[in-house]
């Protein structure tokens, strides 16, 4: 079982890595694609097209002033028209940058909305695959059994315990008799595969075979301790 588990590891991981590999060039060859705007968004008509937005006001005194609706600056005197075709430039090249920006956080979202469902679906296969290891491991013993679980759990998952290269320390008979040591190992057990311990660098196989290896044992131990 714990061969094929690995081997199925492998493959997942291998999936993971292509399908990850194929939304990064969707995103670069959407990024990538010309943008025919850009070069009329930026740069000036021609001075038969230039509109003016400044507008005349005056203050409670009766005090002309101009203002622009689009910035809301205001000041006494009303620009000349090669002053406000530079301001109108700034405008645009403001309303562009900032479509870019709004463009480049939609493609982020996208990307970011596919790589979830990636990983869903991922973690639904995975599930399934490890919820079938789990109930050939569990299908062979007596119910709640939990000295019998601990002895034949190497074969489901690898943990660095000592315990694990003692077949003497993982005798079911032996810890049937002996309830300290069966506790004992059973924390320490726990203490491995807990949600909460598990690594940020640990696969999506390895983090999820954990918890269900916790949420079982777990289970078979309710009342004993």
């Amino acid at each position: 079982i714990q061969v094929r588990m690995e081997e199925e590891d492998r493959i997942a991981n291998r999936r993971k890595e292509e399908e990850s590999k194929r939304i990064r060039e969707d995103k670069h060859e959407e990024a990538s694609k010309p943008n025919n705007n850009e070069k009329e968004e930026i740069d000036m008509k021609d001075n038969n097209d230039f509109t003016e937005h400044w507008v005349q006001a005056e203050t409670e005194d009766g005090l002309v002033y101009y203002y622009h609706p689009i910035t809301r600056a205001t000041r006494w005197d009303k620009p000349d028209k090669q002053m406000q075709m530079k301001i109108e430039k700034r405008i645009r090249a403001t309303k562009h940058e900032e479509r870019k920006r709004h463009e480049e956080r939609v493609r982020e979202l996208e990307h970011s909305r596919k790589e979830v469902m990636v990983m869903e679906s991922m973690r639904t296969e995975i599930d399934r695959e490890i919820q079938r290891s789990i109930s050939l491991w569990k299908k062979s013993l007596v119910k709640n059994d939990l000295a019998e679980m601990l002895s034949r759990l190497p074969g489901i998952i690898k943990l660095d315990l000592e315990e694990f290269t003692d077949s003497t320390a993982l005798d079911a008979s032996v810890l049937r008799n002996d309830s300290k040591r069966l506790k004992k190992l059973y924390r320490k057990v726990l203490m491995r595969v807990h949600p909460d311990k598990i690594r940020p660098t640990a696969s999506l196989r390895q983090a999820r075979l954990k918890t269900f290896v916790f949420t079982t044992l777990s289970a078979a131990a309710e009342g004993l301790f």
